[in-house]
């Protein structure tokens, strides 16, 4: 079976809407719940969160809350299964998310 090679934005900001909504919930260590997905575009294909120092309660929660939002988006995209979730942490910024896998070249709409 050849391996998917785009994803569709549509196809991950609808599964994103709801899991983010249901990640922010659960996670007590957001302070902040109206919290919006984003995608950084190549070479890396990011999606996940950016957010503020003061809106995560406990910075070593960041990797917990990256797998989640994985966890969510990825069963319903099969294609980002094999992503890879972490948060990166600077100057009082906290990126969390996860990596398209090196496979995916584009997001499509």
């Amino acid at each position: 079976m050849a391996e998917a090679k785009s994803i569709s934005v549509r196809q991950v900001t609808a599964v994103a809407k709801s899991t983010v909504a249901k990640v922010a919930a659960q996670h007590k260590a957001l302070t902040r719940q109206n919290i919006v997905l984003g995608f950084v575009r190549p070479p890396w294909w990011w999606i996940g969160l950016i957010l503020r120092e003061e809106e995560l309660a406990s910075i070593a929660e960041a990797e917990t809350l990256a797998a989640s939002l994985h966890e969510g988006i990825s069963a319903a995209t099969p294609a980002l299964k094999l992503a890879k979730p972490g948060a990166l942490i600077s100057g009082g910024v906290i990126t969390v998310g996860f990596i398209a896998p090196q496979e995916i070249q584009a997001l499509e709409e």
